[in-house]
């Protein structure tokens, strides 16, 4: 599992300048996650944008090894600290990489992927993950609230705010893209892709803006008591809670 050499890669435009803020997952987000995914002792789970590292230390409190990439050092910091206090710094491993590096590489053996990422984030890591689908037959991908765009999810939960995605379900992706209004089943309506497409990133990357942010400042770091993260803690709706018995 290999670091990536630099931070100081600057990506190319369309990304360039973009960033992912901070967003505390809820509780109940991160668990309806590792049972959407069907975590379990024998995994090995890997947060890109992992932040402060709670689906981590949740997927490792299940039995799984854990990998959180991120990179804000302050906020892998903090995630080591929560991972010790709740004993299970020995089964996380939190580690500073840079996404939009060309380098950049699910970890080797990863057998679930847990993003909750923006569209463009997500657009920008659509040929690795879907790489590392190809490479670990029974690998597992998860996101959260954004996903990829065209992918067509073999499960959803959480009405549709979890997605949960595998190889077998986007190779058998339709070739014929027919959206339909009247469709019920899990990812049928949809624009799908074929696995050709799945595996590339779209032409037409989404942009910060895109996702309703006028502007994306970097947040301060964790430690600076004269300045307030840039993090958004939020009430899960009620309707969400009964849907993950």
């Amino acid at each position: 599992m290999s670091v990536l050499p630099s931070l100081q890669w600057e990506p190319p435009k369309p990304y360039a300048g973009q960033g992912v803020p901070l967003i505390n997952s809820p509780a109940l987000v991160v668990e309806s996650a590792c049972k959407l995914a069907k975590v379990h002792p024998n995994d090995l789970v890997c947060d890109v944008g992992c932040g402060l590292g709670g689906f981590c230390i949740h997927a490792a409190s299940l039995g799984a090894r854990a990998v959180g990439l991120d990179i804000r050092e302050d906020y892998l910091e903090s995630a080591r600290r929560s991972a010790e206090d709740a004993g299970l710094g020995g089964r996380c491993s939190f580690q500073v990489c840079d996404f939009t590096h060309p380098d950049f590489r699910i970890p080797e053996g990863a057998s679930v992927v847990f993003m909750y990422l923006l569209p463009w984030a997500l657009e920008l890591l659509r040929p690795c993950v879907y790489g590392a689908m190809e490479q670990l037959q029974g690998c597992r991908v998860v996101t959260f609230q954004f996903h990829p765009t065209g992918w067509l999810p073999q499960e959803v939960a959480m009405f549709g705010a979890l997605k949960l995605f595998s190889l077998p379900c986007l190779k058998a992706a339709p070739s014929a893209k027919s959206p339909s209004s009247s469709s019920s089943s899990p990812g049928e309506g949809m624009m799908v892709m074929t696995p050709e497409e799945a595996s590339q990133p779209t032409t037409t990357p989404l942009r910060l803006q895109d996702c309703g942010e006028e502007e994306w400042k970097q947040p301060p770091p964790l430690d600076d008591p004269g300045a307030a993260p840039v993090t958004a803690d939020w009430d899960v709706p009620s309707v969400f809670l009964n849907s993950m018995d």
